[in-house]
């Protein structure tokens, strides 16, 4: 039913932009509308992340996320939560963050959301193995750390909850090598050598 593409090119781009303006500008009003004019929701890390499209069986985008990776100017997270420290304990290099994971509101049916995810470890840990990173970083709200768990992807907080977004939200940390042990099937991933 769905399929998860790396975007490239600048319409698939727009896409994504545009839904995420529609959730988080109009939707959910985590960012104001007037700060987009265009319609299109992007940041300064958007530069330094790898966009993806979860397409329905008609080619339309039902979500979307980033992952910013090897990012000159830091990571989203700890740049707001002021943990840069963190990146004396896991070299920056092998760590990358998952954000602006946005499902249109037709999907997010318990059954759909899952086969969203389950997309998304499918295809997320060989993509994490090719560019070398071995931990995931991601800004949870509560919810969605219970939905996470739910779904046995094992995120674990590392830090207490900050004011992100207008929401309340946690830093947390994934281990890839502890997504492959949870999800042998779905997640094909080894540790790169520099870990081991």
């Amino acid at each position: 039913m769905f399929k998860l593409v790396k975007a490239e090119d600048e319409n698939l781009l727009e896409e994504i932009y545009r839904l995420r303006y529609h959730v988080l500008c109009e939707e959910i009003k985590t960012l104001d509308k007037k700060d987009y004019p265009e319609g299109l929701e992007y940041d300064e890390y958007d530069r330094f992340a790898d966009q993806y499209a979860i397409l329905d069986k008609e080619g339309k985008v039902a979500g979307c996320l980033r992952l910013v990776h090897h990012s000159p100017i830091g990571f989203p997270t700890l740049n707001v939560m002021h943990m840069t420290d963190f990146l004396q304990k896991i070299d920056g290099e092998r760590l990358g963050e998952i954000s602006r994971i946005t499902i249109h509101p037709k999907y997010r049916k318990l059954s759909l959301t899952k086969k969203i995810f389950n997309l998304i470890i499918y295809n997320g840990c060989p993509e994490m193995k090719n560019l070398g990173l071995d931990y995931a970083l991601c800004a949870v709200e509560e919810p969605l750390f219970r939905l996470l768990r739910m779904f046995s992807i094992p995120f674990e907080k590392i830090g207490e909850a900050h004011e992100y977004l207008l929401r309340y939200r946690y830093p947390a940390l994934l281990e890839m090598k502890e997504l492959a042990k949870a999800h042998p099937k779905l997640c094909r991933f080894k540790e790169n050598a520099a870990s081991e």
